[in-house]
């Protein structure tokens, strides 16, 4: 007659596995992919913050030292070009990229 018996061992190893999973399922690339655009969805802005209070030397205090503060400098955000459908394809060109230019930080 076999017996079974039950054991937890391993069971924080599996957790660990699962968290690995998680860092792994992008095909072990060592940054987080938003793949729902913009602005950034919940699931991928949770698992930002996961990813610093892993590998950030103060854990989980920089985090919410960050994520608590109330006196975070404005990040200025440029207006979209706008143009008639007569603009000239080098005119469109030049707003474009002086756009892209704006949204760099300082």
């Amino acid at each position: 007659m076999l017996e079974t018996s039950l054991s937890l061992e391993g069971v924080d190893d599996r957790d660990e596995e699962q968290e690995d999973e998680e860092d792994l399922r992008d095909g072990g690339i060592p940054f987080i992919i938003n793949r729902g655009g913009l602005p950034v969805n919940e699931e991928t802005w949770e698992q930002m913050w996961r990813h610093v209070a892993r590998i950030h030397p103060d854990g989980e205090a920089v985090g919410k030292r960050i994520r608590g503060a109330t006196d975070l400098p404005k990040v200025p955000i440029p207006t979209v070009p706008t143009y008639q459908p007569a603009t000239s394809i080098p005119l469109r060109l030049e707003a474009i990229q002086k756009y892209i230019r704006d949204l760099q930080y300082p």
